[in-house]
């Protein structure tokens, strides 16, 4: 309830000022706190009519109090009120330039101002329903049905609300859906997504989040959906100059690219030394070949052969290529002997660090063409999950191995903006090539997996939701 309230004044606070600057010269800078608060008064005006309508035909009967009855459950006539209101401030606002308002904590523009106003008086709450890939039982991508009427998450403290216009989809989703990953049924897929800010906390406020704001968010589940509930803290702030796509690409992939390359290999590897990552002509291993260059690593990539001229934008120093599995997109792993080709390379000395999404066609290889004292980081499982080994296989090289996982890597406010900094930085300075390669709407969610799992992506795979 104080979110409603909070976004109303917030909304409210928007209008106004498009409203005041409308009438004070179209776009001219105007203080806020020299216009009349009239949306407020007109609610308070109304409110108290309709609270005399109840009361008076209430004939004795006994009600709950003025506040919680007006406060918890506006009356449709208000809502009706507040769309009329809205629809007249938005009509005023598409006409205003740039226009700043009295604290100086923003600068509005006409798209701005808009989608400020939409979000404000369109906002659902849990009794409103929305549309959403549900799973209620694992298995393949057909167990994934779209319903058009699962409800729409609550606003928890600390929390905001946004609503979607991309999710991002992973094999993580994949792995969830199967029941690889154990999750409680049913459940929304996906874990990253972004869009617009519809609702907020009085604690995300705080934080300096508003609704309006164009954001990015990943680690959070439910994202195939129109509305998630996101933690104020995972929440990042897209640049103006990065499309959302983009920025939404950026989640999953481009943070988990990031700690691969910056944190996981626990700097057993320097700049200078060699590194293999598997798959560098798809998905996160597209984002960590470049990281990886950018850290000063010398590195061996591999790819289809249908995949080439994506891993070696990558700007990778050697490329091990791989015939393809006969009717997939897929590297056929026993096409070529690793090993001896990274010996090779690498004049007999091995890899310091191995970074292996691929994992049961291709951990034995990655744990062999390691240096002594090297690492296998080992994140996936695009091919099947590794088996359980003895410790002892890794004692040739005295061999370090890690199993990561994002969340683990991002549990702070400040770890989550080093690397989204880092990443936003870098697309901007054009030092990070971000590949969006296909866009599903949400509607098509179980061919979205499909073609994932079948190996053709080559860049991020995304759905749409309007």
């Amino acid at each position: 309830m104080v979110a409603y309230h909070s976004i109303l004044r917030r909304g409210s606070r928007a209008a106004l000022n498009s409203l005041a600057a409308a009438q004070t010269g179209f776009g001219k800078p105007c203080s806020y706190s020299s216009v009349p608060n009239v949306m407020v008064g007109c609610r308070r005006f109304l409110s108290s009519l309709f609270y005399c309508f109840i009361v008076l035909s209430a004939r004795g009967k006994k009600f709950v109090s003025k506040r919680s009855l007006i406060i918890s459950s506006p009356p449709l006539f208000l809502a009706a009120t507040d769309a009329a209101v809205a629809v007249a401030v938005a009509v005023a606002a598409l006409s205003l330039n740039d226009f700043d308002d009295d604290d100086g904590d923003d600068s509005f523009t006409r798209a701005q101002i808009s989608t400020r106003i939409i979000l404000t008086f369109s906002l659902p709450n849990n009794k409103i329903k929305q549309t959403a890939a549900v799973i209620r039982e694992t298995g393949p991508s057909s167990v994934m049905k779209i319903e058009k009427d699962y409800p729409t998450p609550k606003l928890n403290p600390g929390s905001v609300l946004i609503k979607n216009k991309f999710s991002g989809i992973n094999f993580i989703d994949t792995y969830h859906r199967s029941g690889l990953y154990k999750r409680d049924l049913p459940f929304i897929g996906g874990q990253e997504g972004g869009g617009f800010v519809a609702a907020t906390s009085p604690e995300a406020e705080a934080q300096g989040v508003k609704v309006g704001d164009r954001v990015a968010y990943s680690s959070v589940f439910q994202t195939y959906a129109e509305y998630t509930a996101v933690p104020a803290h995972k929440v990042v702030t897209v640049p103006e100059e990065i499309p959302l796509d983009v920025a939404v690409s950026c989640g999953v992939q481009g943070m988990t690219a990031h700690y691969l390359t910056h944190s996981a290999h626990a700097q057993l590897i320097k700049p200078g030394e060699w590194m293999l990552i598997h798959g560098t002509g798809s998905g996160t291993c597209q984002w960590a070949a470049q990281m990886a260059k950018l850290k000063g690593y010398k590195v061996i990539g591999t790819c289809s052969k249908s995949k080439v001229d994506i891993a070696k934008g990558t700007g990778v120093d050697e490329l091990i290529v791989y015939d393809e599995a006969p009717g997939t997109s897929y590297e056929d792993y026993s096409s070529v002997d690793l090993v001896p080709k990274v010996m090779e390379i690498t004049n007999g000395q091995g890899v310091k660090c191995v970074i292996d999404g691929i994992g049961l066609a291709t951990w034995e290889t990655s744990i062999e063409v390691l240096a002594t004292k090297g690492i296998f980081v080992s994140f996936g499982n695009a091919s099947g999950a590794v088996p359980a080994f003895p410790p002892l296989k890794l004692i040739n090289k005295s061999a370090f191995l890690t199993r990561p996982k994002l969340n683990d890597y991002t549990q702070t406010r400040e770890e989550l903006m080093w690397r989204a900094n880092d990443i936003f930085g870098w697309i901007k300075s054009g030092e990070l090539k971000v590949a969006v390669d296909r866009c599903f709407p949400l509607d098509q969610a179980k061919e979205g997996h499909d073609y994932l799992e079948a190996g053709k992506s080559r860049g991020k795979v995304l759905y749409e939701i309007n």
